[in-house]
């Protein structure tokens, strides 16, 4: 008995230092996209306004999609310097996506006062884009094409300068 016991916990101690780190704060490397891809095709609807964004209305000017969890430590530590950021320059646009369902997302926001544009519900989204970490933050220019794609710890506030050099 003691064998499959020990056999037992290897396996769960396996498990867990296999799949927990690739998907809690950025540990789980970098996203499938890649600089120079051109922005998989996508539909959110915003998880407090009701208002809807896609990627061929999003066109014509750079962006910035979030993608976020409500549990991850990253990403709760750093959504107030993108809202301090996205206050002070209203011009950056920047979505906050969750594959968590959408009122999840939008009591996460009020709870917290940030006022950010935020959707949930899309996990079809982190697979088109092969995120598997979170926060991932991803840059699209203004002719649809990524120019920042980095999952971790630091990564938000990166791809904000990346957004802020694309829009200057």
């Amino acid at each position: 008995m003691r064998g499959r016991e020990v056999i037992a916990w290897g396996v769960v101690i396996a498990g867990i230092l296999f799949l927990v780190p690739s998907v809690r704060d950025g540990c789980g490397g970098a996203p499938a996209i890649r600089p120079g891809n051109p922005v998989p095709a996508f539909s959110l609807v915003s998880a407090t306004s009701g208002e809807t964004w896609d990627s061929e209305s999003l066109d014509g000017r750079p962006y910035a999609l979030l993608f976020f969890a409500t549990w991850c430590g990253s990403c709760r530590s750093e959504m107030p310097a993108v809202a301090r950021i996205l206050q002070e320059r209203p011009s950056l646009r920047l979505i906050a996506v969750s594959d968590e369902p959408g009122d999840r997302v939008a009591r996460y926001f009020a709870s917290s006062g940030l006022a950010l544009p935020a959707a949930g519900g899309a996990g079809g989204m982190f697979a088109s884009f092969g995120v598997r970490a979170v926060p991932t933050m991803v840059v699209v220019n203004s002719r649809g094409v990524v120019s920042f794609a980095r999952a971790g710890t630091g990564a938000v506030l990166k791809g904000i300068r990346r957004l802020a050099d694309d829009e200057d």
